[in-house]
């Protein structure tokens, strides 16, 4: 089948956009690309679930994307804007950092098209795409006229024909799983034991079936029996346990002006509080505060940029550290020893000096000089100001 039958046998399928303006200086107002793209994209009957303005900040552009990755819904993401040259520009390196499989015709054809409206000047556009996980991504400059462009004569055109391609191939999972082969008819099912333990169960048939051992009759659930508490509602209980779904302090100076922080505990569709050593803590529940499987950060003061726990990563240590390693609430002193700390989380240490800015699981965060750097054992990687590496801490550990 060629690319026109694919195009055709996948016409009638819309696809799930997302939408991100990368702009520090654009807003819901002043903005023009965000809508054209919208109105665009809806009018050729595809679906737009979201439209965001993120500031010129790679580490928050990354995050993002990581995140609408990690959530599924949506099948292709367009970007507006840092394409060009200026030192603020980063977008073409946040996409790059989340593609699986750069498509780098686009930004040819793209640079080709450009080059018969503005002339040699398209050269100096950084224009890209490629496919992240199962969602694809277009970063286009942030004119309206070239996201009309990139539109009519790239995107709309042919993104049935790249959804045709992935969908045909079925859902991701488990097929997308590094190691794991999906099955492709039935299987009979694999006797228990150690032939199941040994976990290869490609080729198996089965000839003969053993009649299942009768198994003792189970004592009916009593309803009214509580559910075990999750990890985070018991480190909640542990710190305050008259800690409550709401009211939830206002943030601290150190937090309230951080605007990309604020977007993302905005999000939060639960709030609460809890009180321990005497100081006032906000909950925020992703989406609330009563499903053991929620994401909850915990935020309050804390010098010099304040306190963000990632309570359901508990007990794994999970944070932004207060006093460069001073006690978070319920988390004993790690000291200030990037080296000592980063061979402990990642397995070696931190080649270089800083101070100790926040620990993952896999990872740590260390600030040197005005800058974030983030450590996973192989690489430093620059993750932006202190405000943006918090806020895309916190956009982070909300979404997975």
């Amino acid at each position: 089948m060629g690319a026109e039958e694919h195009r055709e046998a996948a016409a009638s399928e819309p696809a799930a956009f997302h939408v991100i303006i990368v702009s520090t200086s654009r807003s819901d107002r002043s903005d023009r690309s965000g809508p054209l793209i919208q109105q665009s994209l809806e009018a050729a009957g595809h679906r737009v679930v979201g439209r965001d303005i993120l500031p010129d900040d790679q580490a928050a552009v990354r995050a993002r994307l990581e995140a609408l990755r990690a959530q599924g819904a949506v099948e292709a993401v367009i970007l507006s804007g840092g394409t060009g040259l200026s030192v603020r520009d980063r977008t073409y390196e946040a996409v790059v950092e989340v593609l699986d499989k750069e498509l780098v015709g686009f930004g040819e054809l793209f640079r080709r098209l450009s080059y018969d409206e503005i002339g040699s000047a398209a050269v100096m556009s950084r224009a890209t795409a490629g496919l992240s996980g199962r969602m694809f991504v277009f970063a286009l400059p942030g004119s309206p006229a070239a996201c009309r462009l990139a539109l009519d004569a790239i995107i709309l055109p042919e993104i049935h024909h790249m959804l045709y391609e992935l969908r045909k191939e079925g859902p991701s999972a488990p097929a997308d799983l590094p190691g794991v082969v999906a099955p492709t008819a039935p299987q009979a099912e694999a006797p228990q034991g150690d032939l199941a333990a040994a976990g290869d169960r490609r080729g198996l048939v089965v000839d003969v079936q053993e009649e299942p051992e009768p198994q003792p009759q189970q004592a009916p659930p009593v309803d009214d029996e509580p559910e075990p508490l999750a990890p985070w509602q018991q480190t909640l209980a542990e710190l305050d346990p008259d800690w409550k779904r709401s009211d939830c302090p206002p943030l601290p100076p150190a937090l309230a002006g951080n605007s990309a922080l604020c977007n993302v505990l905005d999000t939060a569709m639960q709030r609460g509080s809890l009180v321990h050593q005497g100081q006032r803590y906000g909950l925020y529940g992703f989406p609330d505060l009563l499903r053991a499987s929620s994401k909850v950060l915990l935020v309050g003061p804390g010098e010099p940029f304040g306190a963000v726990l990632a309570l359901h990563r508990h007990p794994r240590r999970v944070g932004v550290l207060c006093r460069w390693g001073q006690a978070l609430p319920g988390w004993p002193n790690t000291g200030n020893d990037p080296a000592r700390v980063g061979q402990e989380v990642t397995g070696r240490p931190y080649p270089d000096e800083g101070q100790l800015f926040a620990i993952e699981t896999d990872r740590i965060s260390v600030l040197d000089g005005t800058r974030v750097l983030s450590w996973d054992g192989k690489r430093a990687r620059e993750e932006g100001s202190p405000a943006s590496a918090l806020a895309s801490l916190a956009l982070r550990w909300s979404s997975r």
